[in-house]
């Protein structure tokens, strides 16, 4: 039987949570020349919203690795370095319904993770 004071609760749980987004987090580690979706496509009416982005690179000619940041198959950005971080202060939008896929110009090991968001549009 639920209690007067367990309704209460939940309610209360439920305001405090009512409008916050929760942050989420991806790992990134591949070592391929194909497109690798790193975040799938969250759903119809749906995008992600990047918070903070790193990628490392341990080649040996890390200086000029080149890797694509791409919202589904659009490049919305091309990072070069052996490490790039990226702080989203007002976000980066990806497109509805669109994954967040990096593709690295060679087969060298890219790692790294992305904090982001699911957010209704």
């Amino acid at each position: 039987m639920v209690t007067i004071r367990q309704n209460i609760q939940s309610i209360l749980d439920t305001l405090l949570t009512f409008g916050k987004e929760v942050q989420l987090h991806a790992n990134i580690d591949f070592s391929t020349v194909d497109a690798q979706p790193i975040i799938t496509a969250p759903g119809a009416g749906y995008r992600i919203r990047i918070c903070h982005l790193l990628i490392m690179t341990t080649a040996s000619t890390a200086d000029s690795s080149e890797i694509k940041i791409k919202s589904g198959s659009t490049t919305i950005k091309t990072v070069v370095g052996p490490a790039v971080e990226l702080n989203f202060s007002e976000h980066c939008n990806l497109g509805t319904n669109e994954a967040l896929v990096l593709k690295a110009e060679a087969a060298d090991r890219v790692v790294g993770g992305v904090d982001y968001y699911i957010e209704a549009v």
